[in-house]
């Protein structure tokens, strides 16, 4: 299926040429002012992007035709507003969030014309005639879609309901634009919130604190090598991803610029993904070192990825037949485990009172439970104590591992 060409090709990921994906990533919170693209443009960089997107598109189509066999644009009786047409709305790249394009097919597919909302726009000085929609994305492409694509219309000619704001003051929009994504929207990601929030420092000069640390923690990952993505964008697998958004966002400045000095010696040993377990643990550790008073330093880091980078190759891959971190604590703590509860027994020949009392966590489960984790800490710490790092290590909370100790031959 091919959508009806367009007189400009502009792609948000190759505004900037660099050397690495986190670089070309990073790359668009650097441009100075606002980017525009047209609602062909936003649509055909989805179908670029994604590789099933235009089976999916099609198949969509082909069940909005279905429920809709006598359709008829001019039959159409949307929310009554101002009007505008179509092919003079335009995306403010900065501001919107990115498409869910799923949530565009699922509209699609059920199709109600009186659940049509009016596209919230504002008119930029800079691009005069156009109406700049802040919010409406999703819809937009909607429309595009039903009245371009299946009904042959001219986007020039077709006309959809707006509601044009008078201000141009884009820090106070940019806001408006988190708080009213409500009930009947697609929710707005914490990727796509952390990124208004940079835009909202650098493009508006917001002076709200929150997001000017946003922004202070975008400079740190970008200089690491890091970017923070999600699933919908495609690109989780490529090297320095982080899909933690959230926890990025609600960590500390400073425990985010320890993390950047940890994964600039995990990447100079090997550059791939940061995993979500790797994030979440570090994180941990960091903190911990943190409230226990120790400096962190780039030095500290790169010691200890010297160690781990010996020992298990730095993975902390947790996916099935890929343990290899977790598989050694698993071993390290069954051992401990039944040396100190239940050294003549079996644990399955405990009494279940006594299995209640001290349960047995399995360490090489895919997840980032709260139990598990204390554990996994303390195996890393023995590990660099017993590989002799020489800086001062974090004491594990005898209160969440029960004293927690693996054997010298447990280690590496």
């Amino acid at each position: 299926m091919k959508l009806k060409p367009t007189n400009e090709k502009t792609s948000r990921l190759n505004y900037v040429v660099q050397a690495t994906w986190a670089d070309q990533i990073n790359a668009r919170f650097d441009n100075p002012e606002s980017f525009f693209v047209s609602i062909s443009e936003r649509l055909e960089e989805i179908l670029e992007r994604m590789e099933s997107a235009e089976d999916e598109l099609a198949g969509a189509i082909k069940v909005f035709k279905k429920n809709n066999p006598n359709f008829k644009w001019e039959d159409v009786e949307l929310v009554q507003s101002l009007e505008c047409v179509l092919g003079d709305v335009l995306i403010d790249d900065t501001m919107n969030r990115p498409v869910v394009f799923e949530h565009v097919l699922n509209i699609l597919r059920n199709f109600d014309e009186t659940k049509v909302m009016a596209l919230n726009v504002y008119v930029d000085p800079a691009r005069p005639g156009k109406y700049v929609a802040w919010d409406g994305q999703h819809t937009s492409i909607l429309l595009y879609i039903i009245a371009v694509t299946v009904c042959g219309k001219s986007v020039n000619k077709v006309k959809v309901p707006i509601n044009i704001y008078k201000t141009t003051n884009k820090a106070k929009i940019r806001e408006n634009f988190i708080v009213l994504a409500g009930e009947g929207k697609e929710p707005i990601s914490a990727l796509a919130l952390f990124t208004n929030k940079v835009f909202g420092v650098r493009l508006d000069g917001s002076k709200n604190p929150n997001w000017i640390a946003a922004n202070e923690k975008q400079n740190l990952l970008a200089s690491a090598g890091l970017f923070l993505t999600e699933k919908s964008r495609g690109d989780m697998t490529k090297p320095g991803a982080i899909t933690q958004v959230e926890t990025i966002d609600n960590a500390s400045l400073e425990t985010v610029e320890c993390f950047c000095m940890y994964w600039r010696a995990r990447k100079a040993k090997q550059y791939r993904r940061a995993e979500s377990k790797e994030l979440l643990l570090m994180l941990q550790f960091i903190q911990m070192c943190r409230d226990q008073k120790i400096k962190i330093t780039d030095k500290y880091f790169e010691d200890a990825v010297e160690i781990m980078w010996d020992c298990f190759d730095c993975d902390f891959t947790c996916t099935k037949n890929m343990k290899r971190y977790f598989d050694k604590v698993e071993v390290a703590y069954r051992n401990w485990f039944k040396s100190k509860f239940h050294p003549k027994c079996e644990y399955e020949e405990l009494s279940e009172d006594e299995q209640t009392l001290h349960p047995r966590y399995d360490m090489t489960k895919k997840s980032g439970t709260e139990k598990q984790d204390p554990y996994v800490i303390a195996f890393l710490i023995e590990q660099l104590r017993h590989s002799g790092f020489k800086h001062k290590l974090p004491k594990s909370s005898a209160e969440s591992t029960l004293g927690f100790m693996p054997a010298a031959e447990d280690l590496w």
